[in-house]
């Protein structure tokens, strides 16, 4: 989406923009540009003299010539079969056709520009040199990293050169630097040790925006996942998309380990169709957990997935890569002890031992959970972890630290 933030004449005037080819709309309600937008609409005193905030739709949304989709579609289809190319031309495109659109709104009247998008900030930044670019880091990792390791490019000399040389300029050039968690940082200089010397010179200017959890009270209870709550079993839910990145598929040995030590227990699993269902599907059949395993199919509303976190015991999510999870903090206040894979992103709310890591080598293996469970109360560890999230990670305190961030 596209968000600008309007100041009065003495005030600072701030173009948001989001990541150019990330589809983010009104349900993502845990973004931290959907945050942004909703400055406005909680009418905090504070905000309100400091600014108001217009919506705009996503930039791949303004497209309504035949010939840009078109064109559009002809680049994404070549950039897919030619995998080799040195760097993403889909990406590009729509920068610099997003470029050539925002300059239809002045993009130089205003002081500030906060991106959320990497390529974009480069472009502004070498086009706009007036302009205070304010980038947004959202990559699990380094550029070249992401698109050798997730986008399917294949490594080279040249490929490496370009991205490494693109997140240098940003980062030397950017007026100030937000990171959503320690850990994102931390993934950056891991994947891009060449960068290091550039984000330790700048440490003045690097601020960490955490994101924070908007818990609304009312709930709504769904009878066909209430007729599969034990409330005497232990009660594990997940709530996400079956892909990869999740690594949903290493839950099922590890409640296997759990039966075999007669644990008595099931699993509520939300999850969207995606490309790692059948193999999770396949898993649960083959190992015997077709009874203890309740798959819902289909996406539910945020009021019964609060109400289905408040009737839960265990949050449990085995991802391979996460720079921060903002579900796990849903889960968390809503009286559910996370159990997740030791991954970057999820060791950065661990406060006095209120929930379980477990690490790659041992996800299949329930002996740690077993011992977490035994030398800790599960009621303790549930309102320890709810006022973690009210502490730490509420909406007041981001929007105090946004506030803070110029």
């Amino acid at each position: 989406m596209l968000w600008i933030l309007i100041f009065h004449k003495k005030m600072k005037k701030v173009l948001v923009l989001p990541e150019v080819y990330s589809d983010v709309n009104i349900w993502w309600s845990l973004s931290i540009v959907k945050k942004m937008y909703d400055l406005d609409r909680y009418h905090f005193d504070f905000i309100e003299k400091k600014w108001n905030v217009t919506y705009w739709k996503t930039a791949v949304n303004w497209i309504g010539n035949i010939w840009d989709t078109l064109l559009m579609k002809i680049v994404r289809f070549v950039v897919k079969k030619v995998t080799s190319l040195p760097i993403s031309l889909y990406s590009i495109y729509l920068v610099f056709f997003n470029l050539k659109k925002i300059r239809k709104y002045k993009i130089t009247k205003y002081e500030y520009i906060i991106s959320h998008d990497l390529i974009m900030s480069f472009a502004i930044i070498f086009f706009y040199k007036n302009i205070k670019v304010i980038n947004v880091y959202h990559w699990q990792w380094s550029l070249y990293y992401e698109h050798t390791k997730l986008l399917g490019y294949k490594k080279s000399f040249i490929l490496k050169s370009i991205l490494n040389g693109i997140e240098n300029y940003v980062y030397k050039h950017a007026y100030k630097i937000w990171f959503p968690s320690n850990w994102a940082c931390e993934a950056l200089l891991q994947t891009h040790p060449g960068i290091k010397k550039i984000i330790d010179n700048r440490k003045d200017q690097i601020k960490i925006l955490y994101n924070s959890v908007d818990i609304k009270t009312e709930t709504k209870h769904n009878i066909n996942i209430e007729s599969n709550l034990i409330s005497d079993w232990f009660n594990f839910v997940s709530i996400w998309a079956i892909n990869h990145a999740k690594w949903i598929d290493r839950i099922v040995p590890f409640l296997k380990s759990l039966k075999n030590h007669w644990i008595k227990f099931k699993w509520i699993l939300i999850w969207r169709e995606w490309d790692c269902s059948n193999i999770l599907k396949k898993s649960i059949t083959t190992l015997g957990l077709n009874d203890d395993v309740f798959l819902y199919e289909q996406w539910i509303p945020k009021t019964e997935i609060y109400w289905l976190l408040s009737k839960t015991d265990f949050y449990i999510m085995f991802q391979r890569y996460s720079i921060f999870d903002l579900s796990t903090l849903e889960a968390m206040y809503l009286w559910n002890v996370p159990v997740l894979s030791n991954v970057w992103g999820n060791k950065e709310v661990i406060f006095d031992n209120n929930w379980l890591l477990l690490d790659e080598d041992s996800l299949h293996n329930s002996a740690s959970f077993l011992d977490f469970i035994k030398q800790n109360k599960i009621e303790d560890l549930r309102q320890k972890n709810k006022e973690i999230v009210k502490k730490h990670f509420f909406d007041d305190n981001f929007i105090k630290w946004y506030v803070d961030l110029f």
